[in-house]
């Protein structure tokens, strides 16, 4: 074989490997690293989640006229009527990697390998529920405050825990109430909020801003990626994240 030849197909091979790559890791929801967290809405409503660190697992079931808020808190919905993920994981305040319906075959791959492994455990959430009557008399559920407590417990990512990461989240919209509802989901996941703050500029949608070093940190990626938001440089700490909300 000559050296040209031989050369084109080292060339193949390399081009080979990264196609590979790239359509079974690169564009995938899961990081490999963080919790991987699944919401289901097509029958009944249940979270199931494992950490990859410590191949435990936890479904959550969720019982039938779970009433939940719409975006911004507007609005009531039955969660099980109105089949949304994001809505789902906005009331229960954690962040989420994807819904069942939305799972990719490279994210269905991974999450089936895993789950043989994974040591599962199953609860009914009501333990953190109420019941009440609506004002036409209609019985339904609604989570109680110790909702946030279990959720640390069960759902936060120890590898994002480990970072000790501090984050502060500052709200440009004028959407009351944004950052603070955006620190639950957070620190429910395994970050610190150190603060929350309002603020006034030309941010459009969400960013996240850390050191340079910091870019690779798995509760950088993962508040990235959750969110939808994009990434910038800052002159903070190398522990110190800003997430900033601003017009959408």
């Amino acid at each position: 074989m000559s050296k040209l030849k031989l050369l084109i197909l080292i060339a193949l091979i390399i081009g080979l490997g990264f196609s590979v790559y790239y359509l079974a890791f690169a564009r995938r929801a899961w990081d490999g690293q963080s919790r991987f967290t699944v919401i289901s809405v097509s029958d009944g409503v249940r979270v199931a989640s494992f950490d990859p660190r410590t191949a435990e697992g936890i479904k959550i079931i969720f019982p039938p006229n779970w009433m939940i808020g719409g975006t911004g808190g507007k609005g009531e919905w039955l969660a099980d009527k109105v089949g949304r993920a994001d809505l789902v994981a906005e009331n229960l305040g954690i962040l989420y990697t994807t819904s069942q319906s939305d799972m990719d075959w490279r994210d269905r791959w991974l999450w089936w390998g895993w789950g043989r492994k994974v040591k599962w455990q199953e609860v009914e959430a009501e333990q953190w529920m109420k019941k009440e009557r609506t004002v036409d008399g209609a019985e339904v559920w609604r989570l109680r405050e110790t909702w946030d407590t279990a959720a640390r417990e069960m759902l936060a990512s120890r590898a994002v825990a480990e970072e000790r990461l501090m984050v502060t989240v500052v709200n440009m919209t004028d959407e009351p109430g944004l950052a603070v509802r955006v620190a639950r989901r957070i620190e429910n996941s395994g970050l610190r909020v150190v603060a929350t703050q309002t603020g006034e500029g030309g941010i459009q949608g969400c960013q996240v801003r850390s050191s340079k070093q910091s870019k690779s940190k798995i509760g950088v990626r993962l508040m990235v990626r959750s969110l939808g938001c994009s990434w910038g440089e800052a002159e903070v700490g190398e522990n110190e994240v800003e997430l900033f909300f601003g017009q959408r």
